[in-house]
């Protein structure tokens, strides 16, 4: 699919503004649905939680791990 006349011309910045306008368009006229698959994996990824509740981090748990990963990245 060929680019709009002047797409190459646009600031990196006006690119992203431009691609964020054109999918607001497309999921507000036509909301894409998600393939089913999707569905499956999170049902599934559910139940595997749901099968092991002690083994589920809260976010703040997770975010503080993440956070310490990158920070020990950056040594």
């Amino acid at each position: 699919m060929p680019l709009p006349p002047g797409f190459d011309d646009l600031t990196t910045d006006d690119k992203v503004d431009y691609l964020s306008a054109l999918w607001e368009r497309i999921v507000t006229t036509a909301p894409p649905q998600s393939p089913e698959w999707h569905r499956d994996l999170v049902r599934a990824e559910l139940a595997d939680d749901a099968a092991r509740p002690d083994e589920i981090e809260d976010w703040m748990s997770v975010r503080t791990d993440i956070e310490q990963q990158l920070r020990d990245r950056k040594r």
